[in-house]
């Protein structure tokens, strides 16, 4: 089974998003977006996500401005599409807004990253992202015909160029503050990335406290 969005919202001031893809039907996010608006702090975990729906990166984006955004300009080999982040306005989260990666985090969770950064509108923390942001068509093939084997091939069909006139593609989200696990992080449940997060949120937490925080959600 894949990996179900998790919320976290019983720590003061502070909501916590821990996001495993970009898979939600777009009001979806508006209902949890609406759950973190009365804390000071959003922190949204993308690391090890991969991306996903593009609607639900732009609803998201949307949620996170009073105006509309330009994400960046989705490039073909004969056409153009300005991509325009609808905001919810007064809606929006209005909140401090922090972001975590990690090499792991390719295509959606790295445009959503980079708009955060190029708009300044929060803080991205944790490793660079993988740089894996070009659209993919799959074109289904067959050989045979009695006996037929089919098969496809994924065909990139666009690249990203973000308002900055860069593409993210083989060259990721560089964050704001590079912060990869430690060695006791990944031989235990400990996560400092998480534990540096929740200091700069005003919630002081060990790594050992911050790599338990879910489980303990899981366990209420």
């Amino acid at each position: 089974n894949a990996p179900k969005h998790r919320t976290l919202d019983y720590l003061p001031e502070v909501f916590i998003w821990k996001m495993p893809s970009f898979d939600l039907e777009p009001e979806k996010v508006d209902v949890i977006i609406d759950k973190a608006k009365d804390k000071k702090v959003l922190i949204i975990d993308l690391r090890s996500n991969g991306g996903g729906r593009v609607d639900m990166l732009m609803k998201l984006i949307g949620n996170m401005f009073e105006s509309n955004v330009k994400v960046g300009d989705d490039k073909e080999r004969k056409r153009s599409e300005e991509l325009i982040a609808k905001s919810r306005g007064k809606s929006s989260f209005q909140g401090k807004l922090i972001v975590l990666v990690d090499s792991g985090s390719g295509s959606a969770s790295e445009v959503f990253s980079r708009v955060i950064q190029l708009q300044k509108r929060g803080e991205v923390v944790g490793d660079r992202t993988a740089g894996a942001v070009m659209k993919s068509r799959r074109f289904p093939r067959q050989w045979g015909s009695e006996q037929a084997v089919f098969f496809g091939t994924s065909i990139t069909v666009s690249d990203l160029i973000m308002t900055d006139g860069k593409s993210l593609e083989k060259e990721g989200v560089t964050p704001d503050t590079k912060l990869l696990p430690t060695g006791i992080d990944l031989a235990k449940p400990y996560d400092n990335v998480l534990s540096v997060a929740l200091g700069r949120a005003g919630s002081k937490m060990t790594p050992e406290a911050a790599g338990k925080l879910f489980q303990e959600d899981q366990d209420r």
